[in-house]
């Protein structure tokens, strides 16, 4: 007998796949910036622009198909998503430093700490902030 998922299931779990691929994308990048084998980082930012565009159609769709109210087990794999989100994010970071090690970015276009708050992440899915790992 084959299990049915609901379209929000469905949703969620594109949205997982699809941050789970960034997460990979931003280790992929952290692996060649510490290395200092650069030559692997082309054609980087066309793969960072077509994944961003797919988390941001599953985040659309998991959002625009999420039940209300939503039970303990689906805030649990949300929030296993959160914390999967959270750890892109400082790995992010941390690509940004390498970046501007290797005089790659220029300072002025790093963004500010305040709008690059991994707490914020967690905000927007009604879960409590926690301090930031430096």
């Amino acid at each position: 007998m084959k299990l049915t998922t609901s379209p929000f299931e469905s949703a969620l779990d594109a949205y997982h796949q699809a941050c789970l691929a960034v997460l990979d994308l931003f280790q992929e990048e952290a692996d060649a910036l510490q290395a200092g084998q650069l030559e692997r980082l082309e054609g980087f930012p066309d793969r960072r622009r077509a994944l961003l565009v797919r988390l941001e159609t599953t985040q659309r769709a998991t959002r625009d198909n999420a039940p209300r109210p939503i039970s303990e087990s689906q805030r649990t794999r949300i929030q296993a998503i959160a914390d999967l989100i959270q750890r892109a994010v400082r790995l992010d970071r941390q690509n940004e430093q390498w970046w501007l090690r290797h005089g790659l970015l220029p300072a002025g276009m790093v963004p500010s700490s305040a709008t690059r708050n991994p707490g914020r992440v967690r905000s927007t899915y009604g879960f409590p902030g926690r301090a930031a790992a430096p």
